[in-house]
Order: structure tokens, then C-alpha cells, then sequence
């Protein structure tokens, strides 16, 4: 049956790419990899209509391979793809398991792959599993018993049934984390040069932590925060200069012509954050950006 439909997924991504007019990356479910450098070819096929772009993107660095089993959502991909190529693409899967060559015996190869993919689902980006105990030989549906870690994320020991047998893994999700850049009083507005990110291990770190996407938006220090320390959610708070349902100052802007009008917001924001506004007419919404001062510019084109 896997072999039939090779094949014809293999002409309906050839359709796709061509439809699109860019390459299309298929990833494979599951990969053997050897060490060294990880490449987009060792865990996808590429299919486009220039065989020179699809050696290229084929050969792309995606950063070391793993030494243990890891498992790569299909974002964590795109951004590593994203990080060393310029052009557009597509990219089909849900996802890739990664097995170092020589960590989990042929027999058990499908069921590291099940296993990595379960607890792959409920990540966002790398996560890296160490085998405390060994798979069973017959086949089985991973059912997480145990979910342990920080912000709702699987880390550290966790006991998942698979068939009748019982399995014990140690989950390592890495993340890019945010730290303070340099020392930082308390009410201090944050800006680009306070915060450094990294990708760190989740389940080494003590405390709780935050991601780039946590910290959209603009923030302040509740208390002051030492530089390289974490920047936890309990440290800062919303700097918002527009609050849901009160008063607000609306800027229109179009070429050649600038209006100031009073306003009600539909929503919370801080300085260069997106809120929705109306003016008399609350059926009719508006979408504006807020400025340092408070106002929403709204522009019209």
C-alpha cells in the first residue's frame, strides 16, 4: 500500500509546487539521521521545478543533528528553513522524528516515532526525549498518564502507556527564552535592548519563564531584574495605554490629510499594539495602531 502511494503523493505535491509556482518540502514522519549537521534533504523530500533549487534546499544546513531521539514541529522546521533561505516555499507534514543512528534498535524504530510524535504534539518547537526505560516489541497507541512543566509544557519525567506496557521518558523541550540584557529597575519600560533570547533547555530551568511571542506587546518591570536573569510573568506587567470599553483619541490618516476624532476602543493595547475602534456608529469597527501617547491611528488608504 506504501508503495502505491508514493507515487501519487509524490504527483500531487509535483502539482502543488507547480500550482504555487514555488518548491514544496514533504517531511517524512520519521528519520534516521547521522551525526553532523542536520540537512533539510535527511528529513524531507523537496520537489520543484528546477532540479539546481531542489539539490540547494535539499543541502541546507538546519542546524547539528541531535544525539538523542527529537522530535521537530513543523513551525520549529519552517524556521530553520526561514533562518537560511531567502526564497518562498511550501512545507507538508506534521511534523519530524529524528532518531540518531544507533539509539533505538531497527525493530523499535516505528514505535520511537509514534512515541516522539505524541509527545511532539504537544510542543511548539524542539523537543528531545531520553528512553528511561525500554519500548515494548509489539505495537502501540503512546497515552501520555503523566504531564509535568512549566506554561502547560511537557518536561521531565513523564509515564506513557503504550499497549499494556508502561514507558518512562525524560521530555526536554527547548525554547527560545527571554533574559534581562542588563540590569533593570522596577517600572521600567521595556525595549528591544532589555531583553536577550536563547534557546534553553525548559526543563533545567527554576522558575517560570517567557517566549518571544509571550512578550508582544509593550511591558514594565514590577521589581527589578538582574541582568541575565529570567524575565518571569510575575516580574512585568502590561504597559497599556488603551483600555478595553473607555474613551479614546482617534487618528485617521490618509495622504495629504490627518482627522482627530473621540472614540470608543473594543480592546486593551500598548504603545504600537493593534486595538479596534469605533466613532458614533458602534456596528462599524476599526482597526489602528497605538501611538506613545495613547491615541489610535487608524490609516486610510
Amino acid at each position: 500500500m506504501a508503495r502505491r502511494l508514493a507515487p501519487i503523493l509524490a504527483v500531487l505535491i509535483g502539482t502543488a509546487a507547480a500550482a504555487s509556482g514555488g518548491p514544496v518540502v514533504y517531511l517524512h514522519p520519521a528519520a534516521v539521521v547521522q551525526t553532523g549537521t542536520l540537512t533539510l534533504g535527511a528529513i524531507a523530500v523537496v520537489l520543484s521545478g528546477d532540479p539546481r533549487e531542489e539539490a540547494e534546499l535539499a543541502a541546507l544546513p538546519l542546524g547539528p543533528a541531535p544525539a538523542r531521539p527529537c522530535f521537530l514541529t513543523p513551525q520549529e522546521v519552517r524556521r530553520r528553513v526561514e533562518g537560511a533561505w531567502a526564497g518562498r516555499l511550501d512545507l507538508v507534514g506534521s511534523g519530524v522524528a529524528l532518531l540518531p543512528a544507533g539509539a533505538v534498535p531497527a525493530p523499535q524504530q516505528a514505535q520511537a516515532a509514534a512515541l516522539l510524535a505524541a509527545l511532539g504534539r504537544e510542543g511548539q518547537g524542539r523537543l528531545e526525549v531520553d528512553l528511561l526505560s525500554p519500548l515494548p516489541e509489539s505495537a502501540g497507541k503512546p497515552v501520555l498518564l503523566s504531564r509535568t512543566g512549566g506554561s502547560g509544557r511537557l518536561a521531565g519525567r513523564i509515564q506513557v502507556q503504550i499497549g499494556e506496557a508502561s514507558v518512562l521518558v525524560f521530555v526536554h523541550p527547548y525554547a527560545s527564552v527571554a533574559r534581562a540584557a542588563r540590569d533593570l529597575p522596577r517600572d521600567h519600560l521595556l525595549s528591544g535592548e532589555d531583553v536577550q533570547y536563547a534557546e534553553e533547555d525548559l526543563s533545567s530551568l527554576q522558575g517560570s519563564y517567557l517566549t518571544p511571542a509571550d512578550l508582544e506587546g509593550s511591558f514594565r518591570t514590577l521589581a527589578p531584574v538582574s541582568r541575565g536573569a529570567l524575565l518571569e510573568p510575575a516580574r512585568l506587567t502590561r504597559n497599556l495605554l488603551v483600555r478595553a470599553g473607555e474613551r479614546v483619541t482617534v487618528v485617521f490618516v490618509s495622504p495629504g490629510l490627518s482627522v482627530t476624532l473621540s472614540g470608543k476602543a473594543w480592546g486593551s493595547g500598548g504603545r504600537g499594539e493593534t486595538v479596534e475602534v469605533t466613532l458614533r456608529d458602534p456596528t462599524r469597527r476599526f482597526r489602528g495602531r497605538v501611538t506613545d501617547t495613547g491615541e489610535v491611528v487608524v490609516e486610510q488608504r
